[in-house]
């Protein structure tokens, strides 16, 4: 069958909704066409129609929901003159399928996140249910099966999982000896959140959300999950590890969302930022602790330091899944600020907006990698940043690092100051 354009297939579906005599008729078509409209972009498909079956099945439909919209469909097509085969054979194969147990993508997240954040306290159950899903739904046996490894190092989580279990001679990642045990440890977790389905089924559901191919959920799985059967209709792909592991960072990123963030923390009394930073193991760009030198006239002679804008406030860049372990390595000798004054309150995330404008107030920016625009001696140029923001000077001279401006006369007197290139737009 010819390929329809997707505005002329709609629109005629759309008349085959109104000219429905019955109003429950028309209420079915409108909400079936309501559903599969935004996913027809090509030629209706047998694998278009299964893919759309499946993440109904995935939100939540019923196997008999979505057997039953396709019929609907399958008819109006029939009626505007555009019969398809693929709703008959997608329908056949959904024949028997199961439906899916209590999944919920935001309940899954907000476990995944919060068991992520700190899994340095997190109970052995935590633990279990951590691996079992963002290493590919493994069934239990699978997981009293696993060995101690550096391929856990990309996904945060794991990596300290596995560090936080290492033992003398011990083979095993977990110190556990019962697959029977661990299944009831992850069943508590997940209950503990709503969620009912096993760990292999809301992987494949985490994996459907960050749009991974079903040939690839099959492969990483190597079978179909009870949870969302309706991957039976498709078949595995044929992948290697290196494959395997990417699908499995992919996932996992799209469960924990855990990127970089900016913090604050105090440092404590008599602690001087060199330690701070040493002990931190933050590498300089996530590190920012803004000074600037002051000149004094001591006697007859000039002696120039170094004093930070914000004394003892240290701003500093993580994944909010390393804060809580970071701290209780050097809680002794700093704090992070929270959103309140309850030790129970999470960290204040400092926006990106909110730091750079901090950076051109005081005038000293994290990053220079970024090449500024070109300038040149005789140029007019805006400050952006530091004591002279929003003031226009003349470049008098150039040097890698610095440029010379010439400001006009304050209070008839021209002042010559020196500032980063980095700090200057030209006019």
């Amino acid at each position: 069958m010819q390929a329809l354009e997707l505005p002329l297939l709609v629109d005629r579906l759309a008349e085959s909704v109104d000219s429905a005599r019955v109003e429950s008729t028309r209420r079915a078509r409108r909400q079936a066409l309501n559903l599969i409209a935004p996913v027809i972009s090509e030629e209706i498909s047998e694998r278009g129609l299964a893919l759309w079956a499946l993440s109904m099945q995935a939100d939540g439909y019923s196997v008999s929901t979505i057997a039953f919209y396709l019929k609907v469909i399958s008819a109006m097509m029939t009626e505007i003159g555009e019969p398809n085969e693929a709703f008959l054979q997608v329908r056949r194969k959904l024949s028997g399928a199961s439906d899916s147990t209590a999944m919920s993508f935001d309940a899954l997240k907000k476990m995944i996140s919060e068991l992520s954040s700190d899994v340095e306290g997190n109970t052995l159950g935590a633990d279990l249910t951590l691996m079992a899903i963002l290493w590919g739904g493994l069934r239990p046996k699978e997981v009293l099966s696993l060995e101690f490894g550096e391929s856990y190092d990309s996904i945060a989580p794991l990596q300290s999982i596995n560090e936080k279990y290492k033992r003398p001679r011990a083979r095993k990642l977990f110190p556990i000896a019962s697959a029977r045990e661990i299944a009831m440890r992850i069943r508590g977790i997940l209950r503990r959140y709503g969620l009912e389905a096993e760990s292999d089924s809301l992987w494949a559901l985490a994996a459907l959300k960050a749009e991974v191919a079903p040939e690839e959920i099959l492969s990483v799985l190597g079978h179909v999950p009870a949870g969302l059967s309706l991957l039976g209709m498709f078949d595995a792909a044929e992948t290697g590890a290196t494959d395997r592991l990417s699908t499995l960072e992919i996932v996992a990123d799209s469960l924990a969302d855990n990127p970089f963030r900016w913090y604050a923390m105090q440092l404590r009394r008599g602690e001087d930022y060199e330690t701070i930073a040493e002990l931190s193991g933050l590498e300089a760009q996530n590190l920012y602790y803004p000074s600037r030198e002051v000149t004094r006239r001591v006697g007859r002679r000039l002696t120039v330091s170094t004093r930070p804008f914000l004394p003892g406030v240290v701003f500093f860049r993580m994944r909010p899944s390393d804060v809580a372990p970071l701290f209780r390595k050097i809680g002794s000798r700093a704090w992070v600020y929270r959103q309140t004054a309850s030790a129970q309150s999470p960290y204040a995330v400092i926006s990106p907006a909110e730091m750079m404008a901090f950076q051109l107030a005081v005038g000293v920016l994290i990053d220079r990698t970024a090449a500024p625009a070109e300038m040149h001696p005789g140029d007019t140029v805006e400050i952006i940043g530091g004591d002279f923001r929003g003031l226009c000077a003349t470049i008098q001279s150039t040097a890698p690092n610095v440029y010379r401006l010439l400001l006009p006369a304050l209070n008839g007197i021209p002042w010559q100051i020196d500032t980063s290139p980095h700090l200057l737009r030209p006019l």
